[in-house]
C-alpha cells in the first residue's frame, strides 16, 4: 500500500537451484496518462518458452515500485510447465 502510483514492475524467475534465469522490467503507464483512472489494471509479460523445461519448478517473483523507489512486498508464484 502506497500513496503514489506504480512506476514500474520487476519480474524475476529463479530455477530450482535459486539461479535467476530471467528478469523483465515492465514500465507502468504512470507518465503516459493524465488521470490515475486511465492507468491499466492488468499487464502481460511474455517469458522465453524455451527456457522452461517440463519436470522443473520455477519461482516467479513480482515487485512493484513507485517513482520514489518504494517497493512492494514480493508476490511469488510457483510454476511447473
Amino acid at each position: 500500500t502506497d500513496d503514489d502510483q506504480v512506476h514500474a514492475y520487476a519480474l524475476t524467475v529463479r530455477n530450482e537451484e535459486g539461479k535467476i534465469i530471467e528478469t523483465e522490467r515492465i514500465l507502468a503507464d504512470f507518465y503516459k496518462v493524465l488521470q490515475p483512472e486511465q492507468m491499466k489494471t492488468e499487464w502481460t509479460a511474455h517469458l522465453a518458452d524455451e527456457t522452461y523445461r517440463r519436470g522443473m519448478t520455477y519461482e516467479i517473483m513480482l515487485v512493484a515500485s513507485d517513482d520514489w523507489g518504494a517497493v512492494s512486498n514480493v508476490a511469488t508464484y510457483t510454476y511447473q510447465p
